[in-house]
């Protein structure tokens, strides 16, 4: 059974997750409609189902923000891996339809990981995300973070420690237009060891009913519940 919790600004900074300055809030009513699944979406060539692969590595003056953001340019079809670099000492920053792997100093690099959705959707959405430890993870190594970037600004960032075998699920109401980029990053927050993460991410499109209108503009909500 799962804990919900509706975190206020002082609840999400308590858990590192940060508070949304701007969007709508819980849209409360109108249709749902599945738009994006990172898990079901995955695949092989970069932009399909408006899905790109890649990462954040720090040589930009506004470094680790979307517009650090470089496509991986190696995918591996075996694995069904995409990678900065897959040949024998290369770095471990990697992703999959599940998995996500960042790199750190001690590969001579710091890299995030991020999955980028361009949107082709004009509304509101709730985006429901899994973040937890990789099936090699156990409890060793630093944890990592999960940053996510609305249109390039931080909407979210949590730590998932190295010790929280259940993991956390998310659930982040805002507002997208078509064009619009949600960048979903994993640093590794500090080093590399053991920092392989589950994750997934739905993104669902809300129409709204007549009697949801009145909450445009309360702000975005998030919601967090830990697993049990």
């Amino acid at each position: 059974m799962r804990d919900a919790i509706i975190l206020s600004s002082v609840a999400a900074l308590a858990i590192g997750v940060a508070p949304a300055t701007a969007g709508l809030g819980d849209p409360g009513g109108g249709t749902a409609i599945k738009i994006a699944d990172s898990l079901e979406d995955y695949g092989g060539d970069q932009g399909e189902n408006g899905w790109f692969y890649g990462y954040y590595n720090g040589n930009v003056p506004a470094a680790y923000t979307p517009s650090d953001f470089e496509l991986m340019n190696v995918y591996d079809d075996q694995s069904g891996r995409w990678w900065v670099d897959n040949s024998p000492g290369g770095t471990l920053t990697l992703i999959d339809a599940n998995l996500m792997h960042p790199a750190s100093t001690g590969q001579g690099v710091v890299h995030w990981a991020v999955r980028r959705w361009v949107s082709d959707f004009d509304g509101n959405i709730e985006i429901n995300m899994d973040l937890g430890r990789g099936p090699q993870a156990g409890t060793a190594g630093d944890g990592v973070r999960l940053h996510v970037f609305i249109d390039g600004i931080k909407r979210l960032v949590t730590t998932l420690t190295p010790n929280d075998s259940d993991g956390l699920s998310i659930l982040l109401f805002d507002s997208v237009a078509q064009g619009s980029v949600i960048d979903f990053a994993i640093d590794p927050n500090g080093n590399e060891l053991f920092d392989g993460t589950r994750f997934n991410a739905s993104i669902t499109g809300i129409i709204p009913s007549p009697s949801s209108i009145a909450l445009l503009g309360l702000g975005t909500l998030v919601m967090a519940r830990r697993r049990r």
